[in-house]
């Protein structure tokens, strides 16, 4: 690990230990049937009612994550068929191009950040198996309430908790398998959970062994097992433990432990053949990468928190916590030689909650966050890709919350980060600067957010509101360094990606239908793009202003009590100034901004023990770069060379289906993913515009599981 025995550390550690708490007072909350009711606690770290909130929230909750996951190869596949503003999955280890509104997002576990501000994996979303995920709250848009990282929004991953029975027990099998291959295709997973309480603790354990096996496309051809170069699914195996322990100290007090740790790894035993983007598809051989290792994600993460709901008048929440991951990458042919991605975090979140009741009824919502960061990334033979990077961070903050009226309510707050990056003196391995000496050094910057919202409360099932919120992400440092982007730190500029998003919305819940509108846009001042050729991995930074605007409904219609139906539509495009004289020229490209997104499901409770699903994702063209100066394409039409991420995005539709049928003893689980076998390309492998990662996505798979609860 990279993170060595400093006195934050200690303190850290020391705090962890003695600390076992409750998740930011989620025994206070009530699940109800529809999102608006629901009470969330991402949009401001502190419970309250969707309905109240100027922001837009999406609850995926357990019964989806059920549902959804049937069909589904990480977490991030199931987000993309749920949650408006968010791009398709990439069917792989990989969330590299999954943004909310055009930006990177930062995903959180129990409010335990997975995401790196410093050199990231991107593989943010396999660190957990859906088995062991209660619910998913999906902040979409900026917000500093967290920190850097959530320049599109915020994914807080919710843990499952202990039942209310002395012991239960989860057991349940699943396999799925393509008829074109069956026996490559066949994958076989088996989750173990284990849950007690008491009057005052409760425990919950759980594991998870999943062996996957190949991935074919609908032509029955093998895609290959990393179809983008950062990793895959197939042929795979997959590691999950997690274990959590609550103790109520008395009526207001509480602590709680939690443990997760995770590894996704695949064996070296194949290779890519490449295709020819736009004419012939990437494929897999047999025999593994020479000179390679296979790919594999580690994960682990320590969570404590202490709750008190009446300290003085007040509610507390102190966090601390540990986190830290390795990613192991593809080999680099040009580099001759295989990278690993390493990031530890350490963490410690104060929140408090006041109300008050002079002049107007509201509350103040303030704390201070601490963490340390150290990452890099090195070769499996031991040359450095990147220099060794250590950031300190303390972050005060505060909101405000007034009920105005009984109808209007505003918020409106601040958050500072105050940064402190050292940063090595490196010597550059790679690309056309191989050889140069980047002088190390430290810098201190900062970054100030700001937020305010008004709600206005039509009714008890209506509100509209009008919001402006800021979040930030930090460049990507250890990327810009590790070409020689920079020939010292001095000269190197990390100011965060700041963005500016202003946005309004409605949310209202009629007798049958909830129904959710947000229309938003966005700017930053110094956004972050990467400028190369597509074949290439040595890309040159731009920073430069960019703007970002779209829509987005949510729809959910109770037909009867046995059918229910619903979807989303996403609509999103996004601009850059590259000459910085207020025109914004040139369009974004296709790993910021996704084509046009719908979902759309139906449901049928067809008898007392039996139900169905069928989900459908339809994501649109988007091709903006054919005339671009900048930019190569395969058509002879087009007058110049497409760039990294400019290639032309043709649309695609994906049914799934899914039935459970409840026995005298247990479930039993049959999915069809790709129901018709559909032949197409991700939208990450069309925009890419690379000959190695032109590769389809996944056809028919069938999958059976049987789950019990005892």
């Amino acid at each position: 690990m990279l993170v060595t025995n400093t006195p934050f550390k200690l303190n850290i550690i020391v705090i962890s230990l003695l600390m076992s708490q409750q998740v930011l007072a989620e025994t206070s909350i009530t699940q109800q049937e529809d999102n608006l009711g629901y009470t969330v606690i991402t949009a401001t770290r502190n419970p309250e009612q969707n309905l109240t909130l100027p922001n837009s929230v999406t609850i995926v909750d357990r019964e989806q994550i059920e549902s959804l996951s049937s069909n589904a190869t990480s977490l991030g596949e199931i987000l993309a068929k749920t949650v408006p503003g968010m791009a398709t999955s990439s069917q792989s280890m990989s969330n590299y191009s999954q943004t909310i509104r055009g930006r990177k997002i930062q995903v959180l576990i129990d409010g335990v950040p997975q995401s790196g501000s410093l050199r990231g994996s991107s593989r943010d979303l396999v660190n957990i198996s859906p088995d062991m995920v209660e619910r998913v709250e999906i902040l979409r848009g900026p917000t500093g309430i967290y920190g850097q990282g959530a320049a599109g929004g915020v994914i807080n991953i919710i843990t499952r908790r202990a039942s209310s029975e002395a012991l239960a027990f989860t057991t349940k099998v699943s396999t799925h398998a393509q008829s074109e291959n069956f026996s490559k295709s066949a994958s076989a997973d088996i989750f173990q959970q284990i849950s007690a309480a008491s009057e005052d603790t409760s425990y919950i354990a759980s594991a998870k062994y999943a062996s996957t096996g190949l991935f074919y496309d609908a032509e029955g051809d093998a895609i290959p097992v990393s179809p983008h170069g950062q990793g895959g699914v197939s042929d795979s195996e997959d590691y999950d433990l997690y274990g959590k322990i609550v103790h109520y100290l008395d009526d207001n007090q509480s602590v709680e432990l939690s443990v997760i740790t995770s590894r996704l790894a695949q064996e070296n035993n194949y290779h890519t053949v490449n295709g020819q983007y736009g004419k012939d598809k990437a494929t897999q051989g047999d025999g593994p990468e020479k000179n390679a290792i296979g790919q594999e994600n580690e994960n682990w993460s320590v969570n404590s928190k202490y709750h008190h709901d009446d300290l003085m008048g007040s509610q507390l929440t102190l966090q601390a916590y540990a986190q830290g991951s390795k990613a192991t990458n593809k080999y680099n042919t040009k580099n001759k030689a295989q990278s690993v991605t390493d990031s530890d975090k350490l963490g410690l979140r104060l929140t408090v909650n006041t109300e008050f009741e002079s002049f107007v009824n509201g509350s103040v919502f303030w704390g201070s966050d601490l963490a340390q960061e150290k990452a890099g990334q090195y070769m499996t033979d031991g040359r450095l890709w990147s220099p060794n990077l250590e950031q300190q961070t303390i972050s005060p903050f505060a909101n405000v919350r007034l009920q105005l009226t009984d109808n209007w309510i505003l918020r409106f707050g601040a958050r500072y980060d105050l940064f402190d990056l050292d940063i090595d003196t490196f010597q550059v391995n790679f690309g056309k600067n191989k050889g140069d000496t980047v002088t190390g050094g430290d810098l201190s910057y900062s970054a100030t957010t700001y937020n305010a919202g008004l709600t206005y409360l039509i009714s008890d099932t209506h509100s509209v509101y009008v919001s402006y919120s800021e979040g930030f992400s930090l460049p990507d440092v250890g990327r810009i360094l590790r070409d020689g982007g920079a020939g010292s730190v001095a000269l190197l500029n990390p100011e965060p990606i700041r963005v500016k998003n202003y946005e309004i919305g409605s949310k209202s819940q009629w007798q049958n239908i909830d129904a959710n509108i947000a229309v938003f846009y966005n700017t930053s001042d110094l956004g972050l793009r990467f400028v190369g050729d597509a074949n290439d991995t040595n890309f040159s930074p731009k920073r430069e202003p960019e703007k970002i605007y779209g829509i987005e409904l949510a729809l959910n219609y109770n037909i009867s009590n046995d059918w229910n139906t619903g979807g989303t539509f996403s609509w999103q495009e996004g601009k850059s100034d590259s000459k910085d004289n207020g025109d914004y020229d040139d369009y974004l490209t296709g790993e910021r901004i996704p084509p046009t997104k719908i979902t759309a499901f139906i449901s049928n409770q067809t008898s007392e023990n039996w139900y169905n699903q069928l989900d459908v994702l339809y994501s649109g063209n988007r091709d903006k770069f054919a005339d671009n100066n900048a930019a190569a394409d395969v058509d002879p039409s087009d007058k110049v060379k497409r760039q990294y991420a400019e290639g032309k995005v043709e649309s695609f539709t994906v049914v799934d289906f899914v039935s459970r049928y409840q026995m005298p003893v247990g479930q039993v689980t049959f999915s069809v993913a790709n129901l018709f076998n559909h032949d197409y390309y991700t939208a990450e492998s069309q925009f890419r515009n690379r000959d190695a990662q032109y590769a389809k996505g996944i056809g028919r798979v069938f999958g059976l599981a049987y789950s019990l609860d005892w």
